[in-house]
């Protein structure tokens, strides 16, 4: 998707996040938002009471914003990651982002002042040139030929924004410590929210028909499943027991 705006595709949401709890900020500033993907999340409980007291579990501080890693690994060793944040992110971010995992774009919890900050900066990371090296000439061949404009920021190439997000959040924790949380992807740590994504192991989870709900293999209940879609055999049980799934 392309318009007017230098941002493409998922980026595009961050902006429309932003603008709308912008508004909301407004007429409701102490209120809590949860932001979830709405094509691959599945609600087993209560999300909000589930995220809040894992939070408090997990988390010494004020918790205004709440994320979900999205694996047991270091963003500088996952592939997407190292296709888009290592080239667009600045040293600053990838600094205080380290060998710490990759934030989940698809599960968010907060105030609404925080997730209003945490989508502006993301937007602001994905429209903004960091350095020269984001911009690439192609070789001029043939006579009289002319080189072509400056490519895009690579930030934008692409139009996905998992690499910007995990960037805001590492910036707003490296600035703000006490009011960012982020808890571990792993159901032995936490049962709020996990994600299945192809980085993850699964092989804890199984199928509860008698119950209808995904859970540990010590039978505890997962309250919000992210990338259920990725996982044929946890697909195949949700779609025995719900509709449009």
């Amino acid at each position: 998707m392309r318009t007017g705006s230098p941002l493409q595709g998922n980026q595009l949401r961050c902006l429309w996040y932003a603008t709308l709890l912008a508004e909301m900020h407004h007429f409701a500033p102490s209120a809590n938002v949860l932001a979830t993907d709405a094509r691959d999340v599945i609600f087993q409980a209560d999300p909000v009471a589930a995220l809040q007291a894992a939070a408090a579990a997990h988390c010494s501080n004020r918790r205004s914003l709440v994320l979900l890693s999205d694996c047991k690994c270091s963003a500088r060793n996952d592939d997407y990651f190292k296709t888009w944040g290592t080239r667009c992110l600045p040293p600053p971010v990838l600094d205080a982002i380290g060998d710490d995992p990759p934030a989940n774009g698809g599960v968010v919890f907060g105030t609404v002042g925080a997730l209003r900050t945490l989508y502006a900066k993301t937007v602001v990371l994905a429209a903004t040139p960091m350095d020269a090296d984001q911009y690439t000439i192609a070789p001029c061949k043939g006579n009289g030929c002319k080189y072509p404009p400056l490519a895009e920021p690579r930030c934008m190439a692409g139009g996905r924004e998992q690499h910007l997000l995990t960037g805001a959040a590492y910036a707003l924790a490296a600035l703000y410590p006490r009011d960012v949380c982020q808890l571990p992807n792993a159901v032995d740590e936490q049962v709020a929210a996990f994600n299945l994504g192809v980085n993850n192991n699964v092989s804890m989870l199984r199928c509860n028909e008698h119950l209808k709900r995904i859970e540990t293999s010590d039978g505890r209940s997962i309250a919000l499943i992210h990338q259920f879609d990725r996982r044929s055999k946890i697909k195949a049980c949700l779609r025995r027991w719900m509709k449009d799934v």
